[in-house]
């Protein structure tokens, strides 16, 4: 979620009907620990730590498709996503930044041959466009797969509609961890190579 924004938010506006269509798939929407509800502007490590968290008791609690766990962030979520996620390709398969991004922290995958892809929902004229060009970059120079989804609004606008909602699930499906368990998909994420 993004600044003075909350989960339900990703659900009501933009998970929604994906999930009415298709309930084969675990949502999680971590509330951001900071006392300001802030992913950007506090302690983004402790924050990774937090997500790292999160990430294993899904794993442990549920019968988790490990070769297919994404992450989507939204506004500052983004913002943080471009500092950290880069952090977690030894788990993501996927990773959408949604009106928003930053210069991003990039750290090379465990595998050079093993790459999470990128995906940015913006639109032209959001104010976080430059971060978000900047990770893109970032990941092209770096030999990553970058997909761009131009928004049908203007401006800073996170509220995707239902087909783009679908259109990102679609492109998540069409991604498996390179690395991870040869198509079994079940397993813990401490397995991971």
């Amino acid at each position: 979620h993004g600044d003075e924004g909350h989960p339900d938010q990703a659900l009501t506006y933009i998970w929604g009907p994906v999930w009415e269509s298709r309930q084969d798939f675990l949502l999680a929407l971590p509330i951001c620990p900071a006392h300001n509800g802030s992913w950007w502007d506090s302690d983004t490590s402790s924050h990774a730590d937090f997500i790292d968290d999160v990430l294993h008791d899904l794993a442990g609690s549920y019968n988790v498709d490990i070769d297919r766990v994404y992450a989507v962030g939204y506004s500052g979520g983004s913002t943080w996503l471009s500092w950290h996620a880069f952090e977690f390709q030894d788990i993501f398969a996927g990773i959408q930044w949604t009106c928003g991004g930053a210069t991003p922290h990039y750290q090379a995958p465990p595998q050079e041959d093993c790459k999470v892809d990128g995906r940015f929902h913006i639109a032209a004229d959001d104010f976080l466009w430059d971060g978000a060009q900047s990770t893109a970059n970032a990941m092209e120079n770096h030999g990553h797969e970058v997909a761009w989804a131009t928004a049908s609004c203007s401006g800073h606008c996170c509220t995707n509609t239902p087909d783009d909602a679908h259109e990102a699930m679609d492109w998540f499906l069409a991604r498996t961890k390179c690395d991870s368990t040869a198509g079994a998909g079940c397993g813990f994420l401490d397995d991971l190579p």
